[in-house]
């Protein structure tokens, strides 16, 4: 987990290492779906279902060819489960994500820019509602990292986003269950502030 927070200190300085030396500068908002893929191995739960859910958020660009994209994300996502005696119950997931994207723009043309790189993000709970099983918000822990890769493409001011994350550690904090997400998120977005 050392490791993990050592390198989005050394991603945030990175970023802020290319933003002093550029002058170009983005600000948007973006929504969309995300996919939630949560593993779930425990003596009470069996037969997990994932179901779709929903991301909102600002961002932000700092950088010319080579540059660093900060996130603040709402994200919701919902799964069904099934726990002793065939009770099944749905679990909505509320969270909030700090993401940093150090990326590249390998193709830049007039209206139209293509990116890729990866992303580190620590997501927090926020909540854990609307379940019939006695799951609440003090069976996980405080939150979660995830790494993965990106690509994007710009059109205009529009903006598109896929990328797909996977969860590192356990979120339980039960000792008897191991809980873990990957998800994949897709968004469409808006560049507000910003030429390019």
């Amino acid at each position: 987990m050392k490791c993990l927070k050592n390198l989005i200190v050394i991603l945030l300085f990175c970023g802020s290492v290319i933003g002093s030396k550029a002058q170009i500068v983005n600000l948007g908002a973006h929504g969309g779906l995300n996919y939630p893929n949560m593993k779930v191995n425990g003596s009470s739960f069996s037969d997990l279902k994932n179901y779709g859910g929903l991301t909102l958020g600002l961002w932000a660009r700092v950088g010319g060819m080579f540059y660093v994209q900060p996130e603040v994300n709402y994200v919701w996502s919902k799964s069904a489960i099934n726990g002793a005696g065939n009770t099944q119950a749905n679990i909505n997931m509320h969270h909030l994500q700090l993401a940093v994207s150090p990326a590249i723009r390998p193709l830049r043309r007039k209206g139209f820019q293509v990116r890729l790189g990866g992303t580190a993000s620590y997501s927090f709970l926020l909540a854990v509602n609307n379940n019939s099983l006695g799951i609440n918000r003090n069976d996980f822990k405080t939150g979660a990292f995830h790494l993965g890769p990106f690509l994007g493409f710009d059109i205009w001011r529009f903006t598109l986003d896929g990328r797909y994350l996977w969860g590192i550690g356990n979120q339980s904090n039960q000792s008897n269950q191991s809980w873990k997400s990957d998800f994949a998120q897709i968004t469409l977005g808006f560049r507000i502030l910003g030429k390019r």
